[in-house]
């Protein structure tokens, strides 16, 4: 943050204050004309010692803005020309630093959106982590894709003042905010000198700073539009280094002319890959890259594609699982995705867990950093390598969790018996009938039909309940997800999951909707009541959670599914268990049972008394 601390005249904090009351109204929420105003505040008060500031400054400052393309402001002073001489008087009272320092932390002074409306977005604190792990070189060339206002640029800058800079946005305001950070970042420090010596001059005094701004220079451009088709080198500017924080989740679009140029578009539904893809046409050949993730992007079936394409490219070189509520604007879980050419093997950092906690947001200290760099460099009890083969026979997932099950949580379950991975003790591992709840509406009876229909909501406390719902008829292309008696029934979103078994007595249907799975078991291998009692454990809720990921809605893969080890002892020994948690639930039934009518009881007595009296 910037420091609020009295300078001489007006502190920062009364600064921005004054600003946004000269431009008031609809001007003092436009980022734009913020910026504008703070720059034309900089480049006055550069002035206020010279017997010529006043009028004649105010005009060359405003002609200097519009050389630059900084016009938002100027047009809006041509209707309002009161607020230039208001600017002029807050030049008068505060020093040039003062209004740099809020410039260059323009992301802790600018209130706006999302990144969609330009802001930067990125955490400082992830911002020195990527800088971390790119590691530039005083001459390497620095490009920031989806560069927002240039909060990362100033940042390398101010670390590396040697590298060349490159930022790009589709945005043309954050351009133009980033233009104007950037000038000002980089003005040599007797500015007040050269404004006296090229008075009257502004032409040759914009050719003599020229060679200092285009060290930073930021073009208004979607990148993704420099696709090209695999086996085509791009012939964009190519880069050392690349840091990349995209707007996330962002859909396909049929209107993208470059979809085409990636083997996986049609199936992904985000553009989260196709970043990722346009970084890596424009990395050079020993460069690295860091780039944002969805979770999801890392393990969900509709960006296997682009997960299989990355892997057999041989891009992937590290992914670090970030701590959720790193971001400002959302709480979806994201990872940090490092990019190079040739990897035959990736290194899984899960980070989760490793941050400080803020007022709003979760950041990282410097030993929060160091403890992720640790862990990138070497295996660690939050870091493991695998090679690509290994991915492979995981769907292509590049989730941490994935790969980094806790050692000791596995091990400690091995107590109660031999860890057998679900799909070996199971016949079939089905999902619900993916049915509309208008559709269910369709056939809905309340007459009992024999025929019923369980949802999420019918399951509760490992229990599945006894009145359910009743269909007319099980639906055409439907009967596939009727559920069997004894089978296993678990939730595919949420956390804690939901489990149950399924009771279904001879004569009876029962078709399984939505968002569950059904586990036919294998019953020579493993007891049903055996395996609920565990999945509603402590330690069962402890070890399914590991592989439901997603921070808004958590979910697990059916393949994930059928890859988590159980604990399996002796039958007889299951047998016991088997029969004590059953009592329980039957005797969980008949309290619920008890309290349904307790309840009915209670909302009788007012007419049952006052009709007897």
């Amino acid at each position: 943050m910037v420091k609020r601390a009295q300078m001489s005249g007006l502190t920062g904090n009364d600064l921005e204050w004054g600003i946004l009351a000269v431009i008031r109204g609809k001007a003092a929420v436009d980022p734009l004309i913020q910026a504008e105003a703070f720059y034309m505040v900089y480049q006055l008060s550069l002035r206020k010692e010279f017997d010529w500031y006043g009028e004649e400054a105010l005009a060359e400052v405003i002609g200097l803005c519009r050389r630059k393309g900084f016009n938002e402001l100027p047009d809006f002073i041509s209707y309002e020309s009161q607020i230039g001489n208001e600017l002029l008087k807050l030049s008068k009272g505060v020093e040039p630093k003062v209004v740099k320092g809020l410039l260059l932390h323009f992301e802790d002074t600018l209130t706006i959106g999302g990144k969609a409306h330009g802001a930067s977005g990125t955490p400082d604190s992830l911002s020195h982590l990527a800088l971390s792990i790119l590691k530039i070189g005083k001459r390497e060339s620095v490009a920031d894709f989806c560069s927002g206002i240039g909060g990362f640029l100033t940042m390398v800058y101010e670390q590396v003042p040697g590298a060349v800079l490159k930022g790009y946005d589709i945005m043309r305001s954050a351009c133009q905010i980033s233009r104007i950070r950037a000038d000002v970042l980089l003005d040599p420090p007797n500015m007040k000198e050269l404004i006296a010596a090229y008075k009257g001059q502004p032409d040759m005094l914009d050719q003599y700073l020229d060679k200092y701004h285009q060290k930073i220079a930021i073009e208004n451009r979607d990148i993704l539009q420099d696709m090209t088709p695999p086996g085509v080198e791009n012939a964009a500017e190519h880069f050392d280094k690349i840091f990349c924080d995209h707007p996330l989740a962002m859909r396909f679009s049929a209107r993208d002319s470059w979809i085409q140029s990636l083997p996986f578009a049609k199936k992904s539904k985000t553009l989260d890959w196709a970043f990722a893809a346009g970084v890596m046409q424009r990395l050079a050949k020993k460069g690295k890259a860091v780039v944002t993730l969805t979770s999801s992007c890392a393990w969900n079936f509709p960006e296997k594609a682009a997960r299989e394409y990355f892997i057999r490219q041989g891009w992937i070189e590290s992914v670090i699982s970030l701590p959720v509520k790193m971001f400002s604007y959302t709480n979806i879980s994201i990872l940090l995705m490092v990019l190079s050419h040739g990897n035959k093997e990736v290194h899984f950092v899960d980070a989760s867990g490793i941050y400080e906690k803020g007022r709003r947001t979760n950041q990282f200290s410097k030993a929060n950093i160091d403890t992720i760099l640790k862990a990138l460099a070497e295996d660690t009890d939050i870091s493991k390598t695998v090679s690509n083969e290994e991915i492979e026979k995981k769907d292509f997932s590049v989730f941490s969790k994935t790969y980094l099950t806790p050692e000791d949580e596995l091990e400690s379950l091995s107590n109660y018996g031999t860890l057998i991975p679900l799909e070996d003790l199971t016949l079939r591992i089905s999902r619900g009938a993916p049915i509309m709840a208008s559709q269910l509406d369709a056939f809905s009876s309340e007459e009992d039909t024999g025929i019923d229909y369980l949802t999420l909501s019918d399951m509760q406390d490992g229990l599945i309940q006894k009145d359910l719902k009743h269909m007319t008829e099980i639906p055409e292309g439907y009967r596939k997800y009727l559920i069997e008696d004894g089978s296993i029934i678990l939730s595919k979103v949420g956390r804690p999951a939901k489990v149950g078994l399924a009771s279904v007595p001879e004569g009876r249907q029962l078709m399984a909707t939505g968002n569950m799975f059904v586990l036919k078991l294998d019953k020579k291998k493993i007891n049903p009541y055996y395996l609920l009692a565990f999945l509603d454990s402590p330690e069962g809720n402890a070890l399914m959670n590991l592989f439901y990921v997603g921070m808004t809605v958590p979910s697990i893969r059916i393949q994930s599914l059928k890859e988590i080890k159980i604990p399996v002892p002796p039958m007889e020994r299951q047998q016991q268990v088997a029969e004590i948690y059953k009592k329980c639930q039957d005797d969980l039934y008949k309290a619920k049972d008890a309290l349904r009518k307790m309840i009915q009881s209670k909302t009788k007595v007012f007419d049952d008394t006052m009709k007897e009296g």
